[in-house]
């Protein structure tokens, strides 16, 4: 039972939101709404194009494709992508769920060091540098000179036994296309302690994450304290292009467990902010585990407003019931109307909020 309640209260957190806006917003109609969505889609398209095009992240592609299996770390190829980077931003639940790529093999770091020099469709090794890895290679599979340089000068990991994987703990990356920095990767992470079949009922747990690839930037932080009578937990994460926020996500939250009396609070805020719309509330909740468990009780508590930003005006309310497509989030417009959550955003929501899956 102790198990349950405790996956349970680390649930509810993503779940119990109560929204509030400005007076002199308006409610908008499905028309209105869908331009604004549409707005937000647009940017969002153009965005993760662009990120998709962006030199440091093919730059990296390159070397992916380039290298045999086990030479490069996986934690490094997962962040390459506009959906890696996405990823990145999600709140989580368990502070076990590594936000970069865990692996089922270890990648040992001293063993790997040296400098690593692409000729005639392979990677020289060559032990000119003992203390990091450095690779040699075209910026572009045509390309025929060497031009980009990726040094990774730290690397660290820790195996969780009960995921049977190695989790990066921490991670120092600079990449180099003609002598220009074209995409810099620090990491560091601390693990929770481990029971509990892998959820992390105490300990203490962080992670401070930060990418650059000109003009974007993206950082992750999340910090997480947990006994068996409680927790708090803290992040903020966004990406940008130059100064303007592409999605942002953020908690702050800390929950109070009672194991004989089986009753769980929960107190904090959250927001999530998509381009031009955002979502934003106060959590509160104070209740027994029964109730908390009961999913028809859960899904009537379901009541996230979306609005425009920064004007405020209320789109519609995200919701689950036991009536939704799929038991699927979604959008109820002001006039009544609904709409999956899948179906406006596509799969963006599920990969920002995966405690809804």
């Amino acid at each position: 039972m102790k198990k349950v309640l405790f996956v349970a209260a680390m649930a509810l957190p993503t779940l119990f939101f109560s929204c509030s806006k400005d007076d002199d917003a308006k409610n908008l109609t499905r028309e209105e709404a869908s331009t604004a969505i549409q707005s937000t889609s647009t940017n969002l398209k153009q965005e993760i194009s662009g990120i998709e095009t962006n030199k440091g992240v093919t730059t990296i592609k390159t070397l992916v494709e380039l290298t045999p299996d086990g030479l490069f770390p996986d934690a490094v190829e997962s962040v390459a992508s506009s959906d890696g980077m996405v990823k990145l931003l999600a709140s989580r639940s368990n502070p076990l769920m590594s936000p970069v790529a865990p692996a089922k093999s270890s990648f040992n770091f001293a063993k790997h060091s040296g400098k690593y020099t692409y000729s005639k469709g392979e990677f020289v090794h060559s032990s000119d540098v003992t203390d990091k890895i450095v690779y040699l290679f075209p910026s572009t599979k045509t390309g025929t000179k060497n031009n980009a340089e990726l040094t990774i000068s730290a690397y660290s990991e820790q195996y969780i036994q009960s995921k049977e994987e190695y989790v990066p703990t921490k991670i120092e990356a600079e990449l180099k296309v003609d002598g220009a920095v074209v995409f810099k990767f620090s990491y560091k992470a601390a693990i929770a302690d481990l029971n509990l079949d892998g959820i992390a009922s105490s300990g203490v747990a962080s992670y401070d994450l930060s990418i650059t690839a000109a003009p974007y930037t993206l950082e992750s932080h999340q910090s997480f304290s947990a006994t068996e009578t409680g927790y708090k937990t803290t992040d903020n994460s966004f990406l940008k292009n130059g100064s303007t926020t592409i999605i942002s996500t953020g908690r702050n939250l800390a929950a109070n467990i009672n194991v004989e009396k089986e009753t769980v609070s929960i107190s904090g805020n959250a927001f999530a902010q998509l381009s031009n719309l955002k979502l934003e509330g106060k959590i509160s909740y104070s209740g027994t585990m029964a109730e908390a468990l009961d999913g028809e009780n859960i899904y009537s508590k379901i009541n996230l407003t979306l609005y425009t930003y920064p004007a405020g005006d209320k789109i519609g309310t995200v919701l689950v019931t036991e009536n939704s497509e799929n038991d699927e989030p979604m959008i109820a417009y002001n006039d009544g109307t609904k709409a999956t959550v899948v179906s406006v955003f596509g799969n963006l929501f599920n990969e920002l909020f995966p405690d809804f899956n």
